[in-house]
């Protein structure tokens, strides 16, 4: 990077020829002002505490193999300044003890080959800045070290925009801060780091837009996840805390959620909308926990929400218009079967089927949801509300499951090992179904309480053997010959009743 030509600095009435006689002669509480174009590469020593660079109109610094500024006073204010730096590890790097911070105003920083800002230690609080075009990482907060950024713009970094990397390292990105065409992830914390999101906009990175790694906590509100080039959350053995975010047309899962050596994955979201993912649009894996409260999960190319080995509590939420179930359970590959309650929650208009759930550990619990227009027109092979295959075990507790493009409900199947798929519909009703209420073969096993409604399905109520409580007596329907029994059971021939 060229310097051009070297313009004074001045402190006071004092005039230097460049930025390092400057620094040399500077005193506590000084204020050095820069003109021009500079040569930095200086260092800030620890007993300038309270030091000020201030960039006037155009004021640029740069340097060639080391960071243009290295600090370690406490203090610290850079204002209005454009820092650019060749061939260094950072373009400003700053180093302190735990309670000593510095200001970083107004600036733009580029390090060709480093990292923007490199912050072990201390605690910076940036405002109005811009990192760009750097060879590694725009933002590190390493060692123990705060970050705080308010109204600044991370993008086309060649790694991760921001990385907090390290057990205490914290960053937290505010008012209207924007992190966006990153070569790796936007956002990431490992080692023990932690991120704050809110009011922030993280767009169009290569990789995931936010990645919490195994021991990391993040806490993200009122911001947007768009554009991802591969997830849009990952959280894989970390902790995320959300309200009120949009992640949006990442280009496989929205959010991603697993377990790791070291503990598991854990999701607590509310008021949340992921939209438009290309494949899930949650996922949450072996070792994985989600717990969302009104959450809207829309336009996913597959499934809306799928617990394969994780486990996922949903409450008053939608899931709708997915392009395969709404949410889907099954057992992991490493044998752990995944577990779903769904409750006070409305799936509707889901490509294949509203709820389902797949394998001998596998169980899901519906209560009190609206399980609605689920199946598209051939050639899917779906089309039911509730879906339980291949020895699952499933209930129903005052569900309205209607309207589906098949049947209500479908109960198939037994596991490999021979544990039979079951199915318990309480209370509710099933009802207008373009086929019949409920669906039951090879060996699935269906029973419906007294109080559960079963009316108006095209093709009729059941279609196949189920058990059916009828006040205190219970009706079974096999093929077998009826016998009575007063208060007791009643054994029908009925496959379709």
């Amino acid at each position: 990077i060229s310097t051009g030509a070297t313009m004074p600095v001045t402190i006071d009435d004092q005039v230097f020829a460049d930025l390092e006689a400057a620094i040399k002669a500077a005193k506590p509480n000084d204020k050095l002002v820069v003109s021009g174009t500079v040569k930095g590469g200086i260092n800030v020593p620890s007993m300038l505490d309270r030091l000020r660079i201030i960039g006037e109109a155009g004021a640029i610094v740069t340097s060639s193999g080391v960071p243009a500024i290295t600090n370690a006073a406490p203090g610290l204010v850079i204002s209005g300044i454009t820092f650019k730096s060749e061939d260094a590890e950072a373009c400003i790097s700053v180093s302190g003890k735990d309670g000593d911070s510095v200001q970083i105003q107004a600036c733009e920083m580029c390090a060709t080959k480093g990292t923007g800002l490199k912050v072990e230690g201390c605690a910076v609080i940036m405002e109005g800045c811009t990192i760009s075009g750097c060879g590694e990482y725009g933002l590190s907060s390493l060692g123990g070290a705060t970050v705080s950024c308010s109204n600044v713009n991370i993008q086309g970094n060649a790694k991760t925009g921001v990385l907090s990397r390290g057990e205490k390292s914290s960053v937290s990105l505010c008012a209207s801060t924007k992190v966006q065409k990153n070569g790796g992830n936007g956002v990431g914390c490992d080692q023990g780091g932690s991120v704050t999101l809110s009011f922030c906009k993280v767009l169009e990175n290569k990789s995931a837009g936010i990645n919490i790694a195994a021991g990391c906590l993040a806490d993200i509100s009122s911001s947007e996840v768009a554009n991802s080039g591969m997830h849009g959350i990952v959280v894989n053995g970390g902790k995320l805390i959300a309200r009120d975010i949009t992640v949006r047309t990442s280009a496989s899962l929205g959010m991603l959620v697993s377990g790791a050596s070291i503990g598991h994955g854990a999701v607590e979201i509310w008021d949340s909308v992921f939209s438009g993912s290309g494949s899930h649009g949650i996922f949450v894996q072996f070792g994985g926990k989600l717990e969302a409260h009104g959450i809207e999960v829309s336009q996913a190319g597959q499934s809306g929400v799928v617990a394969m080995g994780g486990e996922v509590a949903i409450n008053k939420s939608t899931i709708s218009h997915n392009g395969f179930d709404g949410v889907h359970v099954g057992d992991h590959a490493q044998g752990a079967g995944g577990s779903a309650q769904v409750e006070g929650s409305q799936v509707t208009h889901n490509k294949h089927f509203g709820l389902s759930v797949m394998g001998a550990k596998s169980t899901l619990h519906a209560v009190d949801c609206k399980v609605q227009s689920n199946g598209a027109p051939a050639p899917s092979e779906g089309g039911h509300g509730i879906c339980v295959l291949l020895g699952a075990k499933a209930t129903a507790t005052n569900c309205i499951l209607s309207r589906n493009l098949k049947s209500g409900v479908l109960v198939h199947g037994s596991s490999p090992q021979g544990a039979k798929s079951r199915l318990e519909l309480r209370g509710g009703a099933v009802e207008k179904n373009a086929a019949f209420g409920a669906s039951v073969a090879e060996g699935g096993s269906l029973h419906i309480s007294a109080g559960t409604g079963m009316r108006e399905n095209v093709l009729g109520t059941v279609e196949g053997d189920y058990t059916r409580e009828t006040g205190s007596s219970m009706v079974i329907t096999v093929a077998a010959v009826a016998v009575a029994a007063v208060c007791g059971f009643v054994l029908m021939k009925s496959l379709r009743k």
